[in-house]
């Protein structure tokens, strides 16, 4: 079960609703009002789901800064934990994966005000290119995203 620091978790959810437009209220506000992103943090809560169906000695517990921080040594726990030879390691160990955070930042607060004035005066139809879609799984809906845990 792989956790990251809920914090971070949290933090790095809301520059990814920032950046697909389907966030526009700062972030303090954002996190206060929308459940759904501190219910993905809670961790104890979801691996006692999973106790209720599965002894505790087949769930192993790895945290994102483990994997970042000793990837090699991360990797040897998963593979010995899932039964598989724990020296294998494959080309690209060392490449660096979700690194979004360094790659982009959010936008800053005058793009995301002209952004939200453009959704919502339906403007942005004129707009040639992508067009932010809705979310095609149930989980995924507005309705949905902070009721469902």
């Amino acid at each position: 079960y792989l956790m990251r620091d809920p914090v971070e978790r949290m933090r790095s959810a809301y520059r990814h609703r920032l950046a697909d437009g389907s966030e526009h209220r700062p972030i303090r506000r954002a996190l206060l009002a929308d459940a759904s992103y501190v219910n993905v943090s809670k961790y104890a809560t979801q691996i006692g789901r999973y106790l209720r169906h599965f002894p505790r000695s087949q769930l192993l517990l790895v945290t994102s800064e483990e994997l970042r921080a000793n990837r090699p040594a991360a990797l040897r726990a998963i593979l010995s934990f899932i039964g598989v030879d724990p020296n294998w390691r494959p080309p690209d160990l060392t490449a660096e994966y979700n690194t979004s955070e360094a790659n982009g930042r959010a936008p800053r607060v005058g793009w995301r005000v002209l952004g939200d004035v453009a959704i919502r005066s339906r403007i942005v139809r004129f707009v040639p290119g992508k067009q932010p879609s809705s979310f095609s799984h149930p989980m995924m809906s507005r309705r949905s995203r902070t009721s469902w845990c």
